[in-house]
């Protein structure tokens, strides 16, 4: 509640008490209110007789809106707020004082004018601070608020011993139900900033619930596995009102607020509560597919890079349970690939972008040797991070072929390139074990992109530039074959493709031949593999007849 609302009442108050002082102190006003005998003073008590029937009549409407969304509870403590009950006292006494001072004529006249105006004043201040306040109150996220504060902290220990369907069917606590009935009227209503502020002051309350709950020894197994599924089911309901009403800006929020719980989960180690919310984190993400919800895309992916970041840290992912990581991937992937038949090229792009990142982090993470479970494994291509590794290659080529196959061009690794992969290895153990795999399915993703007339294999292709060729001697074994497909396929169907891939294939012949003649410091492996490479260009150059002369 802003405490800015109270400041009419608190300078109607001073003015009340000061215009009494000067009145009573200099007498300054006999004069003046003299002349008006007792008229002013029965004029004011009609005016706040008329003022406090407005007012109630105002109220009566004001809980009857409130009443729409919330139980005869609800209304029954806004009555009781001490502000409502002084308001309706302060005229009482004030109508009924003037009354009786007119009538009994307990001092002058002058003196009951002077009276009878302070306590218009006051209430006419008193008057302006009550409607903010109503205005304030009324609000679904005030409602909300104040409901909030009703529910203990130490919640969760109303559930403890409870049977799962007793908790789900079962109507634990009032004070919940009725912050889900306002959020769904404020769906149904289309009011996003109550929906907004109200579901956060939810959400946060639910984040110190489980927060404590899994701080408190007593709070058994059990009741730990039934706790994420019971505020779920208030969430799942109002994501069924939101889904209703197909409002992709409260769906936007709502993904948020879900992500929040999450990482709140990752944080306090509460797997079941990760397990439970991610699922529904999902269950969201295909609705966006499904409903073309183009706005949230960018949003949730975001979100989703970083649950699967949680997820690739968290302590809590023992060795044995790596395939909930791998199952996220392929959620990605298939939610990727709904995506090619809508021609949603923004989560294609996005769902790239997402495993690319995870792939370099993974790499880096294994090259430094600070990956999860990475003591588990003694022999290297047995660890956490190569199962991500190979996880992730096949998935990128799934979403890869089928993008083409819609005509969506896209690059294999989409803003990430090639090089940039290879670079995030640091360790040539790692390298070796690696690097070979991830160059064939890049360049298998070029060749198919040519195939299917696109550009993005080209361009991946001609982007890698020849510095890493020389550096990377033996990739660039891997590579050229592939150029070659490339070529003849670019052949017969476009000259442009043809000329960048051509002038690609003699860059790199026309430097290592260079580099053959001329760098004395070429180790006799260097020289052997830039020897086999040019032969190797060389002898399918038959075909193609580039012309490579030193």
């Amino acid at each position: 509640m802003k405490k800015d609302i109270y400041n009419p009442i608190f300078i109607g108050i001073i003015l009340f008490i000061v215009i009494l002082l000067v009145g009573i102190l200099f007498g300054g006003t006999s004069n003046l209110f003299r002349f008006l005998q007792y008229d002013i003073s029965l004029a004011i008590a009609q005016i706040l007789a008329t003022i406090f029937a407005i007012t109630i009549s105002l109220t009566i409407f004001g809980f009857q809106y409130l009443g729409e969304g919330s139980s005869p509870r609800i209304i029954g403590s806004y009555i009781k707020r001490p502000f409502i009950t002084l308001l309706i006292f302060l005229y009482l006494i004030s109508i009924v004082g003037i009354l009786l001072f007119v009538h009994f004529q307990f001092l002058s006249s002058a003196l009951i004018d002077l009276i009878s105006i302070s306590a218009l004043i006051l209430c006419l201040s008193a008057l302006v601070s009550y409607l903010f306040y109503m205005a304030n109150i009324l609000q679904p996220s005030e409602i909300i608020n104040e409901i909030i504060k009703k529910i203990p902290d130490d919640f969760y220990k109303e559930l403890k011993g409870k049977k799962t369907y007793e908790i789900l069917d079962g109507v634990i606590d009032t004070n919940i139900v009725e912050i889900e009935q306002i959020l769904i009227k404020a769906v149904r209503g289309n009011d996003y900033y109550s929906f907004v502020s109200g579901l956060e002051s939810m959400t946060q309350k639910i984040i110190t619930i489980i927060t404590n709950a899994n701080k408190d020894p007593d709070f058994g197994e059990e009741d730990s596995l039934n706790l994420p599924y019971f505020f779920l089911a208030i969430y799942k309901r109002i994501y069924h009102e939101i889904k209703k009403e197909e409002n992709d800006i409260f769906i936007y929020k709502y993904i948020q607020n879900i992500f929040n719980i999450i990482n709140t989960a990752y944080g306090i180690k509460y797997g079941a509560m990760i397990l439970a919310y991610f699922n529904h984190f999902k269950e969201i993400g295909n609705l966006l597919i499904e409903k073309d919800y183009y706005s949230t895309f960018s949003s949730y992916f975001n979100l989703m890079d970083q649950i699967l970041i949680n997820e690739y840290n968290s302590d809590i992912t023992e060795f044995y349970l790596v395939p909930s990581v791998i199952e996220d991937i392929d959620f990605v992937t298939k939610i990727a690939i709904d995506a090619t038949s809508k021609k949603q090229t923004k989560v294609v792009e996005l769902s790239k972008d997402l495993l690319s990142k995870l792939l370099i982090k993974t790499l880096e993470d294994e090259s430094k040797g600070q990956s999860n479970s990475e003591q588990d494994s003694k022999i290297i291509g047995d660890s956490y991070s190569d199962q991500i590794v190979d996880s992730i290659l096949p998935n990128l080529e799934k979403i890869h072929n089928e993008s083409c196959n819609k005509n969506i061009d896209i690059g294999f690794f989409s803003n990430y390139f090639y090089p940039q992969i290879i670079h995030s290895i640091k360790n040539k153990d790692i390298g070796e074990l690696h690097s070979d795999n991830i160059t064939r399915y890049f360049c298998k993703s070029c060749v198919y992109s040519t195939e299917k007339g696109l550009n993005s294999g080209i361009y991946d292709f001609t982007n890698i530039d020849i510095k890493f060729f020389r550096l990377n001697l033996e990739l660039t074994q891997i590579i050229v074959p592939y150029l070659f497909k490339c070529l003849e396929i670019a052949k017969e169907k476009s000259n442009d493709k043809y000329y960048h891939i051509q002038g690609r294939i003699y860059d790199i012949w026309w430097n290592f031949n260079e580099r053959r003649q001329f760098d004395k410091n070429l180790t006799k492996e260097e020289y052997k593999l830039m020897t086999e490479i040019n032969q190797f260009i060389e002898k399918e150059n038959k075909k193609f007849k580039i012309d490579l002369h030193p």
